[in-house]
Formats: C-alpha cells, sequence, structure tokens
C-alpha cells in the first residue's frame, strides 16, 4: 500500500474559488495565465486536465496540482501511461466496452489544446462560474481552430454531466454488489452527490 502525504492547500487560493472572488477584468487576467500555460504545455505529447480544481495560486506564482497518471505519449503517439488506471474504478463488466470504445476519445481531448480549454470552460459551469464564460472566450480569441463559442460550451457540458453522472451511479451500484452481495471490500473512495 502507498500513500501520497500533502500539506493542506489553502482553499481560498484554488481557482474555483478564487475566480468567484474576484471582478471580470481580474478574472479575465488570471485565466489568461491558466490558458498561457495550457497553450505552452500541452501538444501531442504532452496531455492535461485543466479543470479549475486543479490549479492554485501560490502567492504570485500559479500551480498545478493534478496528481493522477501524467497524460504523456511518445515519439509514435503511444501512450506512455498505464491505462488501466483509468479502468480501473469502472465496475469490471464495463472495462472492456470502456477500453475499447471510449478511452481513446477520453484520452485525445487531453492532448489537443482546443480539447482541454473546451473543457476547462465546460467547467465553469460545475464550479458556477458560467457568467464568466463570456469573457473567458475572449481570452482565448482565436488561440484554437475553429473558434470555441458559448454555445458549445453549454452542449459540451451537459454532456459532460450526463455522463460522469451516469459514471457515478454504475459505481456506486458496483460499490453496493460487491459490498453487499459479494461481500467484499470496495478498493476505491466515491464523491457524494455533485451538484451540476
Amino acid at each position: 500500500m502507498a500513500y501520497h502525504v500533502q500539506p493542506l492547500l489553502p482553499a481560498d487560493r484554488m481557482l474555483p474559488r478564487l475566480l468567484a472572488g474576484l471582478g471580470e477584468a481580474e478574472a479575465a487576467a488570471l485565466f489568461e495565465r491558466v490558458v498561457a500555460s495550457i497553450c505552452a504545455f500541452v501538444d501531442a505529447g504532452h496531455g492535461l486536465d485543466a479543470q479549475l480544481s486543479n490549479w492554485l495560486l501560490d502567492g504570485d506564482r500559479l500551480a498545478y496540482l493534478d496528481l493522477s497518471t501524467p497524460l504523456l505519449r511518445d515519439a509514435a503517439g503511444a501512450d506512455r501511461l498505464d491505462r488501466g488506471v483509468f479502468m480501473a474504478s469502472l465496475p469490471w463488466l464495463l472495462r472492456p466496452l470502456a477500453a475499447r470504445f471510449l478511452l481513446d476519445d477520453i484520452l485525445a481531448k487531453y492532448f489537443d489544446r482546443r480539447g482541454v480549454l473546451l473543457d476547462l470552460l465546460g467547467n465553469l459551469h460545475k464550479e458556477r462560474l458560467a457568467h464568466l464564460v463570456a469573457p473567458f472566450l475572449e481570452v482565448i480569441g482565436d488561440r484554437v481552430t475553429p473558434a470555441i463559442d458559448a454555445a458549445e460550451v453549454a452542449r459540451y457540458y451537459r454532456q459532460d454531466a450526463r455522463s460522469w453522472a451516469l459514471l457515478q451511479r454504475l459505481r456506486r451500484l458496483d460499490r453496493a454488489w460487491q459490498r453487499r452481495v459479494r461481500r467484499r471490500p470496495y478498493p476505491f473512495l466515491l464523491p457524494g452527490r455533485i451538484a451540476r
């Protein structure tokens, strides 16, 4: 068994909470820094899950905090990550189907700047910051082609929210099956209800 120990970080410095307390111009300036970091890093060999909760402003330093498997690909485009990590929390019956029909598309989004930025903008809805979509679209401007608009962000978020809600229901069912029927421990922590 392995443990990762990290000091508690100040919640008010996490980007969702920080952006909620800023005016539109200040929020856009901070978002510009996030976008610049994403554009400097994401390419065919380097992926990023850039959702807001993965970012912290530490003093004047913008920090990325995601502790999941690094999203890396080699020069031939082959994943350098353990794809099984992404499948492990799924009910075992779904793993082969998800690996065959879904995982490639899910991972591809994180190696594409447009996909990463669209996911980040969609995340504004989840974080109750949808009022920032329009000014943040201006920050992105012509950095991606085709351009992203507010309607696409809203569609993306609705689809993403439905997918994750279904996945969480399936995980809860699997947890109940493992604990009650098979009398086995369930090896994953599941979040409570997520307001979407």
